[in-house]
């Protein structure tokens, strides 16, 4: 895979930003756990010209173990100048801190991981509000073609997510879906090669630049070597991005990718990810290591943030 990195790419930022000093770019956060650059990709790039993110050089808490001197409840208010003034490069001066400091009655909140605006409700039940009725189908195993169960609709099934089949001797994963039969395929393992591919694809047309001048560059036959991500707070991945037939924008990772889903949104990133060139929804894929036939490599990379799935894989790869 690394021959796909080679003399034809470029990433050099002049080349492809006009004015790099006037143009207006999305920055990731200091704090990588709490970026939000991914959600914020589609963003149109003259809509952040003005805007300024005033936490995005701060930490949300401390990354040292060491209590922070300024994390006490009992702060004063004059404690909130120092803090603003404290050079931050060490990460010892958190949102949290300066929150304390003003007072907020929101300081000590727990942080919410639900869905915003949706509030407490089962995610099912709200999604199915907006959904056609469900079409019924058959589950079908990727490697032998044999109907290993049924279901009452495939819309809240996801690829990569688990395949709740009743009686079933083994854990099935969602591979693949047929939206004109109904039928959904499966594949036992989380680490199934059906579930990867290091090609996938978006439309040209819809994909949002931020500041630069990308598509002129990549009709020249030139592509670009970035880092990309298909979730947010994924690690990131190096990968090359070129334009292809029909106007279709062509993603090769340096490794494959676990359940690349079209609908899902692909974000890249240049200068270590640093700098969020924009993002579009993934609109394909190219065939899976299942369909080319392929053994999956020992390394994998992470399906998320979490996901320490991977390592398991490589050690279970290195036993054998």
């Amino acid at each position: 895979p690394l021959s796909l990195f080679g003399s034809k790419a470029s990433d050099d930022l002049d080349y492809y930003y006009d004015d790099l000093a006037l143009a207006p770019m999305l920055l990731a956060s200091v704090d990588r756990s709490k970026d939000q650059s991914y959600f914020l990709c589609g963003t149109k790039d003259t809509a952040l010209r003005n805007v300024l993110f005033p936490l995005g050089d701060l930490y949300k808490t401390t990354k040292s173990k060491s209590p922070s001197s300024f994390s006490s409840r009992d702060m004063k208010q004059s404690d909130l100048g120092r803090i603003l003034s404290r050079d931050n490069d060490d990460g010892n001066v958190a949102v949290r801190d300066i929150a304390h400091a003003a007072k907020l009655a929101t300081a000590s909140k727990r942080e919410s991981m639900g869905i915003c605006f949706v509030g407490k409700r089962k995610f099912p039940e709200f999604i199915n509000e907006y959904l056609p009725d469900p079409m019924p189908g058959r589950f079908i195993c990727v490697d032998t073609g044999e109907v290993v169960g049924r279901h009452n609709g495939s819309a809240l099934l996801t690829i990569g997510q688990g395949a709740k089949i009743g009686g079933a001797s083994q854990k099935w994963f969602v591979a693949n879906k047929d939206s004109s039969t109904g039928d959904v395929f499966v594949c036992g393992g989380t680490h199934h090669p059906a579930l990867y591919v290091d090609t996938f694809f978006a439309a040209a047309s819809t994909f949002n630049w931020i500041g630069g001048s990308f598509v002129s560059a990549l009709s020249d036959g030139k592509s670009l070597r970035a880092l990309c991500r298909v979730r947010h707070l994924q690690p990131l991945i190096k990968c090359e991005v070129s334009l292809g037939n029909n106007n279709q924008l062509v993603f090769r990772t340096l490794r494959p990718l676990r359940a690349v889903t079209p609908g899902q949104t692909v974000a890249i990133y240049i200068a270590n990810g640093d700098i969020c060139l924009g993002g579009a929804p993934i609109i394909g894929n190219g065939l899976s290591y299942h369909e080319r036939g392929l053994v999956l490599p020992d390394d994998l990379h992470p399906a998320g943030s979490n996901d320490t799935s991977h390592l398991r894989h490589k050690n279970s790869s290195l036993a054998v």
